[in-house]
């Protein structure tokens, strides 16, 4: 397989990001918010997560997400192993020279909301599939893509993060060999319950390392400049 760094080079994080921009955009501009995009009840433009892979990226294909993720959990260990000796405890250390980071590859436990199932009628009046559903299916196509590309590099995931914390991130690796879960219930049947993945991260733009602080402050301001905010004062405040 190649080396990592050719997989996920800048220029190829680039091209995905403008295409997955460039889509909402459009959808902004056919929002019916004069200003663009749906707010939620905090006053901020939703901004989607999105999905594709190597191969999904040649051909221009990728899984924009209509519900963002319920919860995403960070594991952030360290590359540190400890052993008990006579004098007490002794680390074991390895850097991570690529990435030029102590920390280990983050692992990501997503559980995903899939939003109301239940049919919508298009402009025609037909019943159709909802839009929740349908990221549900485009889901499975992607967690079972080819793993290599082709030109036999691992086929790695690239997803367009963004949350409060981490409000324009780029992850580029792999879902675990547990693929995903999720629960259908008669209970609530037009609703996929449960619904969780792991993802192990390879790399991420900006980079989590000493060196990245500064990028991931000047990445955080410059996102948040393009989020309008609706701030409400109370009286007497």
């Amino acid at each position: 397989m190649a080396e990592l760094n050719e997989i996920t080079s800048p220029e190829l994080i680039a091209t995905i990001r403008q295409r997955i921009q460039n889509d909402v955009d459009l959808q902004n501009t056919l929002s019916t918010d004069p200003k663009g995009g749906q707010k939620n009840s905090l006053g901020f433009i939703r901004v989607p997560f999105a999905m594709t892979c190597n191969t999904w990226e040649k051909r221009g294909e990728y899984l924009l997400w209509s519900t963002n993720p319920g919860s995403v959990t960070w594991n952030l260990s360290q590359r540190v192993s400890e052993q008990k000796n006579r004098m007490g405890t002794v680390q074991h250390v390895w850097k991570d020279n690529y990435r030029d980071t102590y920390f280990d590859e983050p692992v990501l436990d997503i559980s995903f909301q899939s939003g109301s199932l239940y049919p919508v009628r298009n402009v025609n009046g037909e019943f159709e599939i909802s839009s929740g559903l349908s990221n549900f299916y485009k889901f499975l196509q992607l967690v079972d893509e080819d793993k290599l590309d082709d030109y036999g590099r691992a086929n790695m995931v690239h997803i367009m993060y963004t949350s409060g914390i981490f409000p324009s991130m780029t992850l580029s690796g792999t879902f675990t060999s547990e693929g995903l879960s999720w629960t259908d219930t008669s209970e609530d049947p037009f609703n996929i319950s449960d619904w969780r993945s792991r993802f192990i991260v390879k790399s991420t733009s900006p980079k989590i390392n000493r060196k990245g602080y500064a990028q991931l402050i000047s990445s955080f301001n410059s996102a948040i400049k393009s989020i309008p905010i609706k701030i409400t004062y109370k009286k007497g405040a």
